[in-house]
C-alpha cells in the first residue's frame, strides 16, 4: 500500500534490506566479538594477558591493580571495565593478591554437577590419565574436547549461561 502511494506521488519505492544487510545486522554477537574487529578483539586479549603477566611478574607494592597500568594506557578502561564484570570491582579496589588467587582457582579446574574439567595447558592426554590413577580418583569416563564459549563464560563468572538466562 506505501509503495504504491509513493509511486504515485512519483517517489521511489522504499526496497526492504536484502539478506547480506540483514545478515551484516544480525552478525553482532558473542560469536564475532559484539562486532568488534578482530584487532581490536586481539588488542583487548594481550592487553589482558599482559596485565596480568605484570601483576603475576612485577606486582605493585600497593597490591591494588591498577597500580600495575599506566595511567595512559589506552586499554586501562577496557581492563577497569572487564575487572568490574569479572570480579564485582574495578581494577582500583582490585587487590593483586586476590587477582591472582582467582586467576589461578579459574585456570585449573572447575566442577559442574558430578563433572570436573581439567585445563591441561599443553600438558599430553597421557600424562593427566596416569596423574589420575596415581591419585587413585575413580573415574567413570574421560574425554576431551575444545573449550567453548559456556566453558569460558563459567570459568570467569561461575555461572551457567542457560541459568542466568
Amino acid at each position: 500500500m506505501r509503495g504504491q502511494r509513493r509511486a504515485a506521488r512519483g517517489e521511489p519505492a522504499q526496497r526492504a534490506p536484502g539478506r547480506r544487510a540483514r545478515r551484516r545486522r544480525r552478525g553482532c554477537g558473542q560469536r564475532d566479538g559484539l562486532g568488534a574487529p578482530t584487532a581490536i578483539r586481539a588488542g583487548a586479549r594481550e592487553a589482558y594477558e599482559a596485565f596480568g603477566l605484570r601483576l603475576r611478574r612485577d606486582p605493585p607494592a600497593s597490591d591494588r591493580a591498577s597500580d600495575a597500568m599506566p595511567a595512559d594506557d589506552p586499554w586501562r578502561p577496557y581492563l577497569d571495565a572487564l575487572s568490574g564484570y569479572m570480579n564485582g570491582v574495578g581494577t582500583e579496589g582490585l587487590s593483586v593478591r586476590d587477582f591472582l588467587a582467582y586467576d589461578d582457582a579459574a585456570s585449573e579446574a572447575y566442577v559442574v554437577g558430578s563433572t570436573i574439567t581439567v585445563a591441561l595447558h599443553g600438558t599430553p592426554a597421557a600424562d593427566a590419565l596416569a596423574a589420575i590413577d596415581r591419585a587413585g580418583i575413580g573415574t567413570g569416563a574421560i574425554s576431551t574436547r575444545r573449550p567453548t564459549l559456556d566453558d569460558v563464560y563459567l570459568r570467569l563468572t561461575g555461572a551457567v549461561v542457560a541459568a542466568v538466562a
